[in-house]
């Protein structure tokens, strides 16, 4: 998981890091029941197994106290969740002195008030608020964007493949897997989410399209985004993962054939996020050989970036966007941005 990987990426690179004079220490871990506090760092590999005897409570409460008694400094708190709970708490977070570093969509798709108000407690206590792997995993799309935004570009078109298990699932289609056959095999690799209906309805990639639009300044919410789910409406909504595996067999032949009409005219269904003008459309599109995301290979990310700027020759920005390594590198890297300008690498 991303946890697990990021947890071991700072504690293997710390020694690396402070020969450049940035010193990283992980002080707490936290889970939903407990929190494991340690001010003098958390260095073992055993983690978890002091994690599950910890006694301290994950609350906000609790942290904020433990990082003023410990006189922390520069706290940065690091969410791997997909709570909206948490997402809620951020604010807080920020007014309490944390930066914060975020792979959780949540926040950032909530609604415009909430959005505006992380910004504005970032701002005003002169914290970072960073979620460069909300979209495209380790993929530098909001950094990017950012930039050009900065610079006084204006984004006018974007479209792309932002979800690295449906990339992977369509992918492994069109090599003669049945739907249910690449969905079971993408969940086995970590892919997809536990329930792989969290996938294919195209919620997920709908909150990853709904940051970038919100990016390039466009105030919608979620409910404005036009979503086609990749399955049938009535598998899209089960919430039992084996309930849904077993309807989803059901469902292959009728899949394959919409996958045999597009091989028929040469073309490749790939699952696509659409921003252009005020619309948001996320869906099943069949591309031709000249289109830039008919080469995207199972589990890669693939963003096409029209803007002023670049024009009519987009920006495309493509890698590996599915598993947890490159989730966990992202989030590392984010984290590195919270470092003081003294100290930066």
């Amino acid at each position: 998981t991303e946890p697990t990987v990021l947890i071991a990426q700072i504690q293997n690179q710390s020694a690396r890091l402070l020969k450049q004079n940035i010193s990283l220490n992980l002080v707490g871990i936290a889970n939903s029941k407990q929190a494991l506090l340690n001010r003098n760092g958390i260095t073992d590999s055993n983690w978890r197994a002091a994690l599950a005897e910890a006694q301290h409570s994950p609350a906000i409460e609790t942290l904020v106290e433990f990082s003023h008694d410990a006189q922390l400094l520069n706290p940065v708190v690091v969410d791997c969740t997909s709570s909206a709970e948490i997402s809620r708490q951020y604010v807080a977070y920020l007014q309490k002195g944390f930066h914060v570093v975020t792979a959780n969509k949540k926040a950032n798709t909530d609604d415009m008030d909430y959005y505006r108000a992380l910004r504005h407690a970032a701002k005003a206590q002169h914290k970072k608020f960073l979620y460069e792997t909300n979209v495209g995993a380790g993929l530098p799309i909001i950094d990017n964007l950012q930039g050009l935004l900065k610079a006084g570009d204006k984004l006018e078109r974007f479209f792309g493949i932002l979800s690295g298990s449906l990339s992977y699932i369509f992918g492994e289609v069109h090599n003669g897997l049945t739907l249910s056959q690449a969905t079971l095999k993408a969940r086995e690799l970590g892919y997809t989410e536990p329930n792989p209906a969290e996938d294919l309805n195209g919620l997920d990639v709908a909150r990853k399209a709904l940051v970038i639009a919100r990016e390039a300044g466009l105030e919608l919410e979620l409910e404005n985004i036009q979503v086609e789910a990749a399955v049938p409406d009535d598998l899209a909504q089960m919430t039992q993962a084996d309930e849904f595996i077993s309807a989803l067999e059901k469902y292959d032949a009728e899949f394959q054939k919409i996958v045999t009409a597009a091989e028929a005219e040469g073309k490749v269904l790939r699952y696509i996020a659409e921003i252009d003008n005020q619309n948001i459309q996320v869906g099943i599109q069949a591309v031709a050989q000249d289109h830039p995301l008919y080469t995207v290979q199972a589990g890669e990310n693939a963003m096409v970036i029209h803007s002023s700027f670049y024009n009519p020759v987009p920006i495309v920005i493509r890698g590996y966007g599915a598993g947890a390594d490159v989730t966990a590198a992202g989030l590392f890297g984010d984290l590195i941005k919270t470092m003081s300008v003294e100290t930066s690498l």
